[in-house]
C-alpha cells in the first residue's frame, strides 16, 4: 500500500452567536492506492487562523516526503520529516501543525487497515472522556450571561467550566467571584488568562483568585519567558496550566524543567500528532503531572483525535470542550455526529470504537463551509493575547 495524495481542505464560517467570530480550519486527507483514506486536522490553537499556510506547507514540503511511501510506517516518516525540516523550518509553529494533521490521518489509515480504534492501538486506559465546558470571550457581558453559557453541558453532567478573562484585573476577578456564587461550590472553575497579564499583575491576579477555589490558572502570561512563568508559579497556590501553544516533547520538557507548569495541555492537532502527544503524556506521568488536553473549538476530526489521545494518557483529568452552540463543523461534518452536545452523557464523551478515528466524514459538508479570507469581523479583541494588564 502506498500514499497517493495528501489534500488540505481550508474551511470556515462566521459564527453569529454568542458573539460574531470568524472561524477557520485546516482538515487533512491522506489517500492510498488501496482505497483506504485517513483524516486529520491541523490546528494553531482554535481551529486554524491560516489554513492556506498549512496547505502550502503540505503541498510544497510534506508531500514530497510521503507520496509513494507505505502509510503504515508512519513513525519512520514523521521522524524523517522532523529531521529534514529542523534546520530550515524548525520544530514549532505551522510546520509541526501541518505534520500533526498528516500524522493523525496516517493513524486513521493504520487503524482502518488493522480494524482497530486508535486508542486501542496506542494503549487505552478509559472508554469515557470527562470534558469541561469552555467559555467564550465576551468582556461586555455580565457574570450571569457567562454562567448561563454553560447551562446545557452542566445539565448533562459536566462538573468543570472555564472562564476566559482579559478585560482588566478588577473585572476579571469579579467575573470569577460572581460565577463562583452562581454555580456553587461543587463545580470546578478553570480561569484562562491567555497571555493578557504581565508578571507583576499576574501575581496580583493569582492571589485574588485563590479564595474562589480555582482548579487551575491557564496561561496568564506568555510562555516565551519561562523564567517569569516559573517565578509566578512560586508566588501562588494555584496550579498553572500551559501547553496549547507548545510543540513536541521538547517544548513540554522545557515547561517541566523550568517548573513553569503543573498541568500540561497538549493538543494532538498541533503538538506533533498522536504519538508526540503520547510522549508528552509519558513525561507527565514521570513527573507526576496531570494532563488536561487542549481541544479548542476544533472540527469533529480534531475532537476525535484528542478524545483518542485522552483515552491513552495515564494522568488524564479532563478534556476541553467548546461550549459555543454554533459549531457546524463539529455537528454536521460526520455522518454520525458523535461529539455534538446531545451526545455528552454524565459529563463525558464516549471514545469511538470504530477502526482508526472511528468517524465517517460527510465530504459533501466540505463544500458548504469553504474558507474565506477574514474581513471586517475581528478574530479576537485587539488586546487579547497581548500582555497589557
Amino acid at each position: 500500500m502506498k500514499i497517493t495524495d495528501i489534500q488540505v481542505f481550508p474551511l470556515g464560517y462566521i459564527r453569529e452567536k454568542p458573539t460574531p467570530f470568524t472561524r477557520s480550519f485546516a482538515l487533512v486527507k491522506v489517500d492510498t492506492d488501496a482505497g483506504v483514506s485517513g483524516w486529520g486536522e491541523a490546528s494553531d490553537m482554535f481551529g486554524h487562523w491560516n489554513p492556506l499556510v498549512i496547505k502550502q506547507i503540505v503541498d510544497e514540503e510534506l508531500k514530497r516526503h510521503l507520496i509513494g511511501k507505505d502509510p503504515l510506517l508512519l513513525e519512520r516518516h514523521v521522524r524523517h520529516i522532523q529531521q529534514w525540516v529542523y534546520p530550515t523550518l524548525g520544530l514549532s509553529g505551522p510546520i509541526i501543525q501541518a505534520l500533526s494533521g498528516v500524522e493523525i490521518a496516517l493513524w486513521d489509515i493504520r487503524g482502518k487497515v488493522k480494524g482497530e480504534p486508535i486508542h486501542q492501538m496506542l494503549g487505552s486506559y478509559r472508554d469515557e472522556i470527562a470534558i469541561y465546558a469552555a467559555g467564550t470571550i465576551a468582556f461586555d457581558q455580565p457574570a450571569n450571561w457567562h454562567a448561563e453559557f454553560f447551562d446545557q453541558l452542566l445539565e448533562q453532567g459536566c462538573t468543570t467550566v472555564k472562564l476566559r478573562i482579559g478585560a482588566g484585573l478588577h473585572w476579571d476577578v469579579n467575573l470569577v467571584k460572581e460565577v463562583r456564587q452562581i454555580v456553587g461550590p461543587d463545580i470546578d472553575i478553570i480561569v484562562d488568562g491567555k497571555y493578557n497579564y504581565t508578571l507583576a499583575s499576574a501575581i496580583k491576579l493569582a492571589h485574588q483568585l485563590e479564595e474562589f477555589d480555582v482548579l487551575y490558572l491557564e496561561e496568564p502570561i506568555p510562555q516565551y519567558n519561562l523564567d517569569a512563568v516559573a517565578m509566578l508559579a512560586t508566588r501562588t497556590r494555584l496550579p498553572l496550566a500551559y501547553g496549547e501553544d507548545t510543540y513536541t516533547i521538547h517544548g513540554f520538557r522545557d515547561l517541566i524543567t523550568h517548573k513553569a507548569a503543573s498541568v500540561l495541555q497538549p493538543d494532538a492537532t498541533l503538538t506533533g500528532g498522536l504519538r508526540e502527544a503520547q510522549k508528552v503524556a509519558a513525561l507527565a506521568e514521570t513527573w507526576g503531572l496531570p494532563v488536561s488536553p487542549h481541544c479548542g473549538g476544533l472540527t469533529a476530526v480534531g475532537i476525535a483525535a484528542n478524545v483518542h489521545f485522552s483515552a491513552t494518557a495515564p494522568t488524564f483529568t479532563v478534556l476541553e470542550y467548546d461550549a459555543a452552540s454554533q459549531q457546524p463543523l463539529r455537528d454536521e461534518l460526520l455522518v454520525d455526529s458523535l461529539f455534538s452536545p446531545d451526545r455528552v452523557n454524565n459529563g463525558c464523551l464516549t471514545v469511538p470504537e470504530g477502526p482508526g478515528l472511528g468517524i465517517e466524514v460527510n465530504e459533501a459538508i466540505l463544500e458548504k463551509y469553504p474558507y474565506q479570507q477574514r474581513g471586517q469581523i475581528p478574530d479576537i479583541p485587539p488586546s487579547y493575547a497581548t500582555p497589557h494588564l
